[in-house]
């Protein structure tokens, strides 16, 4: 056996040190926290083992259980003496396993308040928050708005603010933003037309209004204002807005009809203003109780109608009782009162009346006894006329003719017709017995009723019988003769002219171109008149041809005009139109010789002819007169050269240092000796120009020479160089300049370069630079001088560079506003003084005082109120120079919109950190991050072709502050000024120091151009047209930007909220925006549909199931033959029951036929339908209504025997009056009907021809109009219809329309009135207004009815005459045309007429035939056709009584116009300048107002504080001020100020007083005091100072002193004198008033300073007495004592 050798083999184990362990990778690593490894014994081969009972170690790596030493905390906790301590509220600690040297950090953001909501947090619990009163709004703390509140108490720091709450039962609010806790809730939430009280809100009372919602604790009802001189006020308590102040006239009175004024109410009518409020707005007096009146106008009460109401010809009896004036007496009063008495008709010519009761004295006529008439032209009574007779009882009457014609009176004044006895025989005639004969030949009678006839003169004879004048007893001459001039004898004609038988006629001219023969009876010799001559053969005479002439008559030839004139015509005697000759031509009615350059070859008045010219030369010809071009031989020298006089043909240009301004002259003219030409050939004095000396340099456009300017220098004299270029002066090298100007060397250049916005001045010989002072600028380097700004402007401060610096330069009260660029009035509550660090600013009042009007220059009013602050945003709009290639490079323009922000917001910090501090003023945090971009307003490429990196470029954009305070303070002078007004300034001071481009040539700040500012409203509103207003209910805001629409599931039933309300539970709503809760629709369940119509889920009808819940989807309808046994089945296994088909119904239990009459289209069990009214069906088991086609014919149809269904309407020209009948009646003959399916005989009217139509109120045929026409076919063949579109006609009476337009018949929408005249059976016109009311209802509704019918059976298209239910009617009366028929009244007689105005409202001019093929028919063709063949409907029968129905008599269109127009026939029209109007009615602008552009809907207001009295005003030049208009308005010198529209005050001088200076003052020992108030402190006491009461001590009584004094009365200011306020106490007698103008101040402006040593009053004591100082300059001039 071999022996087995043992051997020991050691195995090594690898182990890590004290405190690590060894991983899976074998490398040692640390025992982790809450572990430890000892290496003790085998510990050291071991894993680290736990700490375990809750302890830890402090770190990493432990070696000893004894390092398990601490507690283990969790995060958010630290160790605090061996224990867990959380960390305390508003810090944190992230350590998951804290050690002892954990802490816990105080939690901090990069801007705000920073802190937890419970303690032991870890960072992710720090939350912002915001200070009491500031609630989160995005990346910045906002003040909680008016009406929340904030108090931070707990948590209550990270919640949002909280609505104020209810106080005893009325909603509460707060007077500013930002409140801190519900003690600020002190107000109560008022709505509009309410103010706040300690007890609730109270409503305005009447005559004033409250228009804030939610108004201040201070807001005061403000009280309704005058209007001109009318008083205004409200219809009620609680009134909202100024337009609710009307204007209203005291009792007895209302306005006029432009309500200007107040006119008195008309006797019979009183208004009495004490009746109610409303009482005082009445637009018309109220009438007294009928058959009563007043004594006179303007009554106030009902108690003034005393008397009787009588006509013009009565008056009041002894017992109040209307009497006729008697017989011959008149009264033309209209209205008569107990005074009235009748006039005597006679005054001094006996006049009468016809009857009693006469009204006028026109009604006097005079009265003529018998035999005699009234003559209007004499004014007297005459005899009547031989022939006429006026009897003795005919007071009144004319004389009349008598009644035989064939006899008269024998003289004139005849009383009777029994004196008409003379036989009447007319001039030419004599009486013999009854009968009259004609005078015989060689007699005559020249008058009537004579016995005889006169003979004629000796050796006279007349020609005929019945000679009526001695002129026809003529001398009786032979042929050849006549009576000569004496007419005694006979004599031969004259030659020219003859006499051819005998009698009594004269002589008589030859015929043109013959003479008498020598016996003078007849014209046979040839004999040319003037102008003509014997022709040829010497048988008669012809014209003289033109240029020749003949003046006497005969047979001589005619004469050729003499040189100079000529005759134009044939036949002339004379040669009177101008003819030149030769070189001679017409010039001003005269032949003037041809000018030097011009000649003329032949005669005429043609113009002469100018020399002609050459290609190089022109030539003119020695002297005037030329008569050939031969003439033409002088060459004519252009202007710059000239001819010797020895030459004609040579020119020569004018040497240097001369000129010639005129062509051919012979010499040139010298420059004057220190001036020169710059060249030959001049043609101007002004080419010599001077010769500049050396530091001169000739300037080109002005041609002077202008000392070299500052900075420059030229050391040769002369104008040009050898090469005709100009000598320049010569530039300094770059930043030296010289001392002054004409520097001659380089060696000038000595001085320092002045930059822009400075100027240079010398000290000691050398130049200094010195900044513009405010209101200047300077936009060139190195000048003498700053600019100053333009009259009336300034700059903010020094050193401005550009004339854009410069603003208006406000006044005293007034502010620069950087939004309108122009100075503004310094609102309430604002102030500007032009003192501080912001002269040209309004700056906010300080704490504790206010201004209480607008332009004040200080805040006196002390207050407790603090100033007024909102929170808004302001837009800043600017301008850059860029250089990008394209607008389109997004990526660049973006990283420019950062570039340029970054540098405003530096700017803007680094400034705003300067003068409003670091934590306040505009910007929020050091970097002014609250600064957001906005948009790009405009990019725009202005050169596209230069280098890349050249400006090209302009760029707009728009950046925006949101949501800070609207003013910050100045720490320079502690003064608030309006944010928008510090952003502008600043960024305009940036920009004249070049701080606002962010890089130089690539992006260059190039201008401002706008800082708007947007006041922020309230949480619950939104801002519309800048004016806050509620969020609509269905809304919510909570920025006072914008409201939001409710979400899905939730709606919002009132207005102004800032959240919406959730929808009840069960219920659901899809849409946006909804206001009431019933917008949150129930979810209907399984066996339920939802009904839209009713909002509510019913149950699924009979024969129909739903499974599933929701609203989506309907119930489903059951299998063919299947149906359900009830309502609200959930399945289709409920499906289970017999169905009846259509045409069934289910009648026990079986399917049954529908009976005759009755129908059933569905399947199921429901009952059979019947059929419409009128209608049957043919059989049992009718599936649809269409199968009720049987009809029962109405009257106007009729159903042929043969049909079984159909109902046939009358065709034209018939009618039926009855139903059910087989056939219609024929029309009379000759008459038609307009339509088919006629009820009435009424219907047949006249049968109008092809082309013509029927007038619907005459009954007439007329022809129809261009673009109508009348086929005679169709349903209207009696009616004219309107062509086709794209037709029409050229003339009227047509029956086609057969031409081609491009422009249809033009549809407008008019208004159409119709007069129907109504007979009534009434007592008189003077109705009660209910009886006129009774009549109007009752035919409204009698017309609406008939129109209605017709439009549902016919007219029923989109152009009918009805709206709707035909509410477009509207019936009124027209009273004045009342009139009563007959003068007898008999019981129940329809004896007086009243028409009724009748207005369809609206309607289209054409409306289509639906049962014509829709042609289309004038609409009031319709209508009127419509009131023709119903006039029996016409006549209510509610009124058939007492009303009955006449006629129509007529009917006009009026066009429907919007506003700023007015209807002009046939169309609308713009309002003209001078009126306004909306809804087509144009009205003339009132008193007050102008309207200078058409088409306006309303006036403008004249300018503040002017007026006119005009209508129809069409420009403000007739708006003038009061005292414009008014000039004489003060007494005594005193100077008038306008004060409001229509008034003034006047300032007197010296001892003139009176509200128009118009006394003398009495001695004053008094002085007004003026009434101080001020806060006291210590719960807010008022404490009333009053001070000041003094005795005016006149100088004349008193010894000498140190002031010089004078008396009020002789102190003058401008020529204003001062102004003295009682003390209401009384105490300290008579101060100066508030408003006593400063010295250099007006009384004008508005509020001025006093008692302090600017002011113009200043208390101190003096000498043991106190009184006040009156200031002048720079002491005190005039002293009052008390």
């Amino acid at each position: 056996m071999t022996p087995i050798d043992f051997q020991v083999t050691r195995v090594l184990h690898f182990f890590c040190p004290a405190g690590n362990e060894q991983k899976v990778s074998g490398e040692c690593a640390p025992c982790e926290r809450s572990f430890y490894k000892d290496n003790t014994g085998n510990n050291k081969f071991a894993m680290c083992k736990p700490c375990g009972n809750g302890i830890t170690t402090e770190r990493t790596g432990a070696t000893s259980q004894t390092m398990c030493s601490i507690p283990v905390c969790r995060g958010g906790q630290y160790i605090k003496n061996g224990a867990c301590e959380a960390c305390p509220m508003d810090s944190f600690s992230n350590d998951a396993l804290p050690n002892s040297n954990t802490t816990c950090i105080k939690c901090t953001g990069a801007s705000g308040l920073f802190g937890t909501k419970e303690t032991g947090s870890n960072s992710s619990q720090c939350e912002r928050y915001c200070s009491p009163g500031q609630e989160l709004k995005g990346p910045s703390c906002e003040y909680c708005p008016r009406g929340y509140y904030k108090d931070n108490t707990g948590n209550s720091r990270f919640e949002d603010c909280k609505q104020c709450p209810a106080s005893s039962g009325i909603g509460t609010t707060t007077d500013a933003t930002g409140a801190n806790n519900t003690d600020l809730c002190n107000v109560f939430a008022c709505t509009a037309g309410q103010i706040h009280t300690p007890s609730g809100c109270n409503a305005c009372p009447a005559d004033s209004y409250q228009s804030m919602t939610n108004p201040f604790s201070f807001t005061t009802c403000s009280k309704c204002p005058k209007q001109g001189l009318l008083d205004t006020g409200t219809k009620m308590t609680a009134s909202t807005m100024l337009s609710q102040c009307e204007v209203f006239c005291p009792s007895g009175h209302v306005l006029n009809v432009t309500k200007s004024g107040c006119v008195p109410c008309e006797r019979g009518s009183y208004k009495n203003n004490a009746e109610s409020l409303e009482a005082r707005f009445a637009a018309t007096c109220t009438l007294c109780t009928i058959g009563l009146t007043t004594e006179t106008t303007a009554s106030t009460a009902a108690g003034n109608c005393t008397i009787s109401k009588c006509a013009a010809g009565q008056y009041l009896n002894a017992n109040k009782q209307c009497t006729n004036c008697p017989l011959d007496t008149y009264s033309s009063d209209p209205h008569p009162t107990s005074a009235t008495t009748c006039q005597n008709c006679t005054v001094a010519l006996l006049k009468g009346t016809t009857a009693t009761g006469a009204n006028s004295s026109d009604q006097c006529l005079p009265i003529c006894g018998g035999g005699k008439y009234y003559s209007s032209a004499n004014g007297t009574c005459l005899p009547c006329p031989q022939g006429q007779f006026k009897e003795a009882s005919n007071r009144f009457g004319q004389c009349q003719n008598c009644t035989d014609t064939l006899y008269t009176t024998v003289g004139t004044g005849s009383t009777a017709n029994d004196n008409c006895t003379l036989r009447a025989c007319d001039p030419g005639y004599k009486i013999n017995g009854a009968n009259c004969d004609p005078c015989s030949t060689g007699t005559f009678q020249n008058v009537s009723y004579q016995t005889f006839c006169y003979n004629c003169r000796e050796n006279t004879n007349t020609s005929q019988t019945g000679s009526t004048s001695e002129n026809a007893c003529q001398i009786y001459c032979g042929a050849g003769l006549e009576t000569n001039q004496a007419g005694n004898s006979c004599t031969q004609c004259p030659v020219n002219k003859f006499k051819a038988v005998s009698g009594v006629a004269p002589c008589t001219d030859c015929p043109t171109d013959f003479t008498s023969n020598m016996a003078r009876t007849t014209c046979n010799i040839v004999h040319c008149a003037v102008g003509r001559q014997l022709n040829v053969a010497g048988t008669g005479c012809d014209p003289c041809p033109i240029h020749q002439f003949k003046n006497t008559s005969g047979n001589t030839a005619c004469l050729p005009c003499p040189d100079g004139v000529t005759s134009l015509t044939e036949g002339a005697t004379a040669c009177t139109s101008i003819y030149c000759v030769p070189g001679k031509t017409l010039v001003d009615a005269d032949c003037q010789p041809c000018t030097i350059g011009t000649y003329k070859e032949v005669k005429g008045n043609h113009q002469c002819t100018t020399c002609p010219a050459s290609n190089t030369n022109s030539y003119t010809t020695s002297g005037t007169g030329s008569t050939s071009t031969a003439q033409c031989d002088t060459i004519v020298c252009k202007a710059g050269q000239f001819r010797n006089s020895s030459q004609k043909s040579i020119c020569t240009s004018c040497p240097l240092n001369t000129y010639q301004p005129s062509q051919g002259a012979t010499s040139c003219l010298n420059c004057s000796s220190d001036h020169i030409t710059l060249k030959e050939s001049s043609t101007l004095p002004g080419d010599c120009v001077p010769k500049c000396t050396a530091g001169q340099q000739y300037n080109e456009s002005t041609k002077t020479c202008l000392n070299c300017p500052k900075g420059t220098y030229k050391t040769v004299s002369g104008n040009y160089n050898n090469t005709e270029k100009l000598i320049e002066c010569l530039p300094c090298t770059e930043n030296t300049t010289t001392l002054g100007e004409r520097s001659i060397s380089p060696l000038n250049c000595t001085e320092i370069v002045c930059p822009m916005g400075t100027f240079y001045t010398l000290v000691n010989s050398k130049t200094q630079c010195v900044v513009c002072p405010v209101g200047q600028y300077n936009d060139m380097r190195n000048q003498p001088q700053c600019i100053p700004c333009p009259p009336g402007n300034t700059t903010f401060d020094t050193g401005n560079v550009y004339i854009a610096s410069c603003i208006d330069e406000c006044q005293i009260g007034y502010g620069y506003s950087s939004v309108s660029g122009k100075c503004v009035i310094c609102a309430t509550g604002e102030f500007n003084d032009k003192e501080g660090s912001n002269p040209n600013l309004c700056k906010r009042c300080p704490a504790n005082f206010v201004s209480t009007q607008p332009g004040s220059k200080k805040c006196l009013v002390p207050t407790n109120t603090e100033p007024s602050q909102v929170d808004v945003d302001v837009t800043i709009k600017v301008k850059y120079k860029i250089a990008i290639g394209s607008c389109d490079d997004l990526t660049v323009l973006i990283y420019i919109q950062d570039e340029i922000i970054k540098k405003i917001r530096v700017v803007l910090a680094s400034k705003n950190a300067k003068r409003f501090g670091q934590s306040k003023g505009i910007c929020k945090g050091i970097s002014c991050d609250n600064l957001f971009f906005v948009k790009v307003i405009k990019c725009l490429v202005i050169n596209q072709g230069r280098k890349r990196r050249d400006i090209n470029s302009e760029l707009e954009v728009e950046f925006k502050f949101e949501n800070i305070s609207s003013y910050v303070t100045d720490l320079a002078d502690n003064s608030s000024v309006t944010t928008q007004d510090a952003i502008a300034q600043i960024l305009g001071e940036a920009a004249v120091d070049n701080e606002l481009s962010p890089v130089d040539g690539v992006i260059e700040y190039f201008g401002l151009d706008n800082v708007s500012v947007v006041e922020l409203c309230s949480a619950g509103q939104q801002k519309v047209n800048n004016t806050c207003e509620d969020c609509p209910a269905g809304s919510y805001g909570r920025d006072g930007k914008q409201c939001t629409l409710c979400g899905p599931n939730q709606f919002q039933n009132m207005t102004r909220q800032f959240i919406c309300q959730q929808c009840p539970s069960g219920t659901i709503n899809t849409n946006n925006g909804s206001t009431a809760s019933t917008d949150c629709l129930p979810v209907c369940e399984p066996g339920y549909e939802f009904n839209n119509a009713s909002k509510q889920c019913d149950r699924c009808l009979v024969g129909r199931y739903k499974i599933m819940a929701g609203n989506a989807d309907l119930c489903v309808a059951c299998p063919t033959g299947t149906t359900t046994t009830g309502l609200g089945s959930t399945s289709r296994d409920m499906c289970n029951e017999t169905s009846c088909e259509p045409g069934q119904t289910l009648v026990g239990g079986q399917c049954m036929l529908c009976a005759t009459g009755t129908y059933k289209s569905t399947v199921g069990n429901v009952q059979c339908t019947t059929c419409p009214q009128d209608w049957t069906t043919p059989s049992n088991g009718s599936t649809k209504v269409t199968q009720c086609d049987t009809k029962i014919c109405p009257a106007g149809q009729f159903r042929e025997a043969s049909q079984k269904t159909n109902c046939t309407p009358c065709a034209q020209n018939s009618y039926q009056n009855a139903a059910g009948m087989t056939a219609c009646i024929m029309c009379p003959n000759q008459m038609v009907t307009l339509n088919t399916a006629s009820t009435s005989v009424a219907a047949c009217v006249t049968d109008c021809a092809r082309g013509e139509g029927l007038n619907m109120v005459t009954k007439q045929c007329v022809k129809c109009p261009i673009r109508q026409y009348n086929n005679k076919t169709g349903e209207n063949i009696n009616l004219c219809k309107i062509c086709p579109a794209g037709k029409t006609n050229a003339k009227t009476g047509q029956p086609d329309c057969p031409l081609t337009v491009t422009s249809p018949f033009e549809r407008k929408f008019v208004n159409i009135m119709i007069k129907l005249k109504y007979k009534l059976a009434i007592d008189d016109c003077n109705m009660s207004p209910d009886i006129v009311v009774s009549f109007r209802t009752a035919i409204g509704k009698a017309l609406r009815d008939l129109f209605l019918f017709n439009k549902n059976n016919r007219y029923n298209g989109d152009y009918s005459f009805c709206r709707g239910d035909c509410e477009n009617i509207i019936v009124d009366e027209d009273l004045k045309s009342c009139f009563k028929v007959s003068s007898v009244r008999r019981k129940r007689e329809f004896d007086h007429e009243l028409l009724f105005t009748v207005t369809f409202n609206n309607v289209s001019t054409q409306i289509p035939d639906p049962k014509d093929g829709n042609v289309e028919l004038l609409t009031s063709d319709v209508i009127a056709q419509i009131l023709l063949f119903n006039q029996g409907s016409l006549t209510p029968e509610s009124q058939a009584r007492v009303m009955q129905y006449q006629s129509n008599t007529g009917l006009t269109a009026v066009g429907i116009c919007g506003d700023g127009t007015s209807w002009v026939d046939p169309q609308c029209v713009l309002c003209q300048a001078g009126s306004a109007g909306t809804s087509g009615n144009c009205l003339q602008c009132g008193p007050d107002t102008y309207q200078d552009a058409a088409g306006q809907t309303t006036c403008k207001p004249c300018p503040e504080n002017t007026f006119h009295n005009v209508n129809g005003a069409a420009n403000n030049k007739s708006c003038e001020d009061f005292c414009t208009k008014n000039p004489l308005y003060c007494n005594n010198g005193g100077r008038c100020v306008t004060t409001g529209r229509r008034t003034a005050m006047c300032n007197c001088y010296d001892d003139n007083e009176g509200d128009r200076c118009q006394s003398k003052k009495e001695p004053q020992s008094t002085l007004p005091v003026i009434l101080g108030a001020a806060i006291g402190g210590g719960g807010g006491l008022l404490v009333l100072i009053l001070v000041m009461v003094g005795l005016y001590k006149c100088l004349s009584t008193k010894g000498p002193r140190s002031e010089k004094r004078y008396a009020p009365e002789h102190m003058d200011y401008d020529n204003y004198g001062p102004v003295f306020y009682d003390n209401p106490v009384g105490s300290l007698g008579r101060i100066p008033a508030i408003g006593y103008p400063t010295a250099g101040h007006q009384i004008k402006e508005t509020s001025f300073d006093h008692g302090s040593q600017n002011g113009a009053y200043q208390w101190s004591s003096h000498e043991g007495r106190a009184g006040w100082d009156m200031y002048e300059g720079q002491g005190p001039q005039t002293r009052w004592e008390t």
